[in-house]
């Protein structure tokens, strides 16, 4: 907190790149799982339905967070093709929600009025902290190398969402989003990333095929 966009990048990059270094330095290592974020995919207008693991952003991400995982994914397949020997598996986590995880869709929904975007209903897919867990128990004991969308099968509506959460939705435009969200949340909103705001706009879906079918977790 307080460290800026330089301390982000050397913590998320550069501490990758140290580790991975040692890894592939190491002759006993024979497994890394990188946990990574469907942040990679954006959140865009232009959007498919669901993202594969085989696809890309749309249009690049304008997050430190997003392209920080976007990096040091590269990095972790790089340290795959220097040594063969070692399995490199990366799940990409959807948000991720639950009783002990702050995160950003939970303090979204705390706040008692929830605002919207008119005429906007972002589709979301979330993943329960446990179940994230459990994913990275999964690939980390039986789990094959490759990329891994990790994330509960099905979209909720952000407006299903705030009326499940027992909040009342505020639908603002677009350009009052941000000083309507913290004139009502407060100091909830001011913490939000620029990408974060862009996933209550747009969304993002995920295909979990791979998920089930290769990395055999459900």
């Amino acid at each position: 907190s307080g460290g800026g966009r330089t301390v982000m990048k050397d913590l998320n990059v550069l501490g990758a790149m140290q580790l991975f270094a040692v890894c592939q330095k190491s002759p006993t290592v024979r497994h890394v799982v990188l946990r990574s974020s469907t942040a990679v995919y954006g959140c865009s207008a232009k959007d498919p339905a669901q993202f594969t693991e085989e696809m890309g952003a749309r249009s690049r991400p304008q997050g430190g967070f997003a392209r920080d995982a976007i990096e040091t994914e590269g990095y972790a397949r790089g340290l795959g093709r220097r040594r063969p020997d070692i399995d490199v598996s990366i799940l990409r986590n959807a948000p991720m929600i639950g009783p002990r995880l702050n995160g950003s869709v939970s303090r979204y929904l705390t706040s008692p009025v929830t605002p919207s975007i008119l005429g906007r209903d972002a589709r979301m897919q979330l993943l329960h902290e446990e179940d994230a867990l459990s994913a990275l128990e999964r690939a980390t004991l039986a789990g094959p190398a490759g990329t891994f969308n990790i994330a509960a099968d099905g979209i909720i509506m952000l407006s299903q969402a705030i009326r499940r959460a027992g909040r009342v939705e505020l639908p603002v435009p677009m350009a009052l989003f941000r000083t309507t969200g913290k004139a009502v949340m407060g100091s909830l909103m001011r913490d939000f990333s620029a990408e974060q705001l862009d996933y209550f706009n747009f969304g993002c879906g995920v295909d979990t095929t791979r998920m089930k079918n290769v990395l055999g977790f459900t």
